[in-house]
C-alpha cells in the first residue's frame, strides 16, 4: 500500500508540470521554434514552479517504473499494468533526449514528426494511467 501510494504522489507531483512542459515543447514548437519558459516565466511564474518541482518527481516515477517492471510483485502492489509502467519508462528518455537536443532540432524540418512522437507519447504515458486507474475504482464501487 505504500508503494502505491509514493507512486500516485510521485505521479500527481510530476503530471502538472510534465503536461505543460510538453504542451510547450511539443505543442507551441509545431508552429515554429520557441524559447522554452519564456512565456511562461514571464506571465506565469507559478506554473516555472511546477515544472522544476516536477522534475525530481519525474526521476523518481520513471525509476520507480522501471522497477516495477523488473520486479513483478512491486508492479502488483502499485496495482499498475506493465503496459502503463513501459509507456513511462519509454516517454522520459525519449523526452529527456528531445529537451537535450531542442535546439538543434527545433529550427528543421524533423521538427513535425519529433513534436508529434514527443505528443503521442505523451498522450500515451498519461492514458494508460488514468485509464487504468478508472477501471480499478469502477471495480470496487460495483463490488459492493
Amino acid at each position: 500500500m505504500l508503494s502505491r501510494r509514493a507512486y500516485f504522489l510521485c505521479l500527481f507531483t510530476a503530471a502538472p508540470g510534465m503536461c505543460w512542459h510538453a504542451l510547450e515543447m511539443y505543442g507551441l514548437t509545431l508552429l515554429g521554434p520557441q524559447m522554452l519558459f519564456f512565456s511562461i516565466a514571464h506571465i506565469m511564474p507559478l506554473a516555472v514552479l511546477f515544472v522544476v518541482l516536477a522534475i525530481p518527481f519525474m526521476l523518481v516515477l520513471f525509476i520507480q517504473s522501471a522497477i516495477a517492471l523488473a520486479r513483478p510483485t512491486y508492479r502488483e502492489r502499485v496495482g499498475i499494468r506493465k503496459r502503463a509502467f513501459l509507456a513511462i519508462v519509454v516517454y522520459f528518455p525519449v523526452h529527456a533526449l528531445l529537451l537535450g537536443t531542442y535546439e538543434f532540432w527545433s529550427p528543421t524540418l524533423f521538427r513535425i514528426p519529433l513534436c508529434l512522437l514527443g505528443l503521442t507519447l505523451m498522450v500515451t504515458a498519461s492514458t494508460t494511467l488514468v485509464i487504468r486507474r478508472h477501471q480499478v475504482q469502477t471495480v470496487k464501487a460495483n463490488s459492493f
